[in-house]
């Protein structure tokens, strides 16, 4: 599904506290109307095998008590699911470029021009969760890139509530859904009609001071081919290679 990353199931379904990680054990409502929307989310972005995603990304920051900031960028990621990605986020006047091309990894940082090659698996799905485990690099709207199991996310103890159908997201109507675990609640907003796509979402850490969150507001373009240029790392005039630092 392409929805939540393995870090996120975990953190909807788990509550770590005092390096003890225990889970609900009396099962939520789960509204079946919401399941089957979901389900239809789920198929429709499944099929689509190249495509680009421009979003506003709003992330949370506590920057001192009851104080909290929210940083915004904006965010282009190009897909073709045989095993190429690039993509580019924007926030303020920093840049940062990933770059994945049948299994190699570029990472580029402006305006300091550093950048950094790794060899990842040649799969889009392992290629991106190798990034994150391996060396801390996490894609934009990661969470909607990887292909899972619905039935990942909705075990027992996760409550999925049908909110209304009526909610308008840049002008397109769409169904709105919580998701909502023990430690973490997930918001979507998916287009209705023939092309269930998640026009919003809204992550919600519920144990964060200030209950941080990430919101992304979402357009989807399907693509019939890219030029292969896109996804090739071509360094600038005065760039600097510098090696990954691998994630502890």
């Amino acid at each position: 599904m392409k929805t939540f990353i393995r870090l996120i199931l975990v953190m909807l379904v788990t509550v770590t506290a005092a390096g003890v990680t225990y889970a609900g054990s009396d099962p939520a409502n789960q509204d079946e109307k919401a399941i089957g929307i979901l389900k239809q989310m789920d198929a429709f972005t499944d099929s689509m095998d190249k495509y680009v995603i421009n979003a506003e990304s709003y992330l949370d920051a506590t920057i001192g008590p009851g104080l909290t900031i929210s940083d915004a960028s904006e965010i282009t990621v190009s897909v073709d699911r045989s095993g190429f990605l690039h993509s580019i986020n924007k926030s303020g006047l920093e840049t940062r470029e990933v770059f994945m091309n049948k299994g190699k990894l570029t990472v580029f940082t402006g305006p300091q021009k550093f950048y950094s090659h790794a060899e990842i698996p040649a799969t889009l799905d392992e290629g991106l969760m190798f990034a994150l485990e391996q060396y801390g690099v996490e894609t934009p709207a990661m969470d909607l890139l990887i292909l899972r199991s619905l039935d990942e996310l909705l075990t027992d103890n996760v409550e999925v509530v049908y909110v209304t159908g009526d909610s308008s997201i840049r002008g397109v109507i769409c169904h709105h859904i919580l998701v909502s675990g023990p430690n973490v609640a997930m918001q979507f907003w998916i287009e209705k009609g023939d092309k269930p796509m998640p026009r919003r979402t809204l992550l919600t850490f519920k144990q964060g001071e200030g209950l941080p969150r990430h919101e992304l507001f979402l357009k989807w373009t399907a693509k019939d081919s890219f030029d292969k240029s896109l996804f090739e790392f071509a360094p600038p005039e005065g760039a600097i290679e510098i090696d990954f630092i691998e994630a502890q």
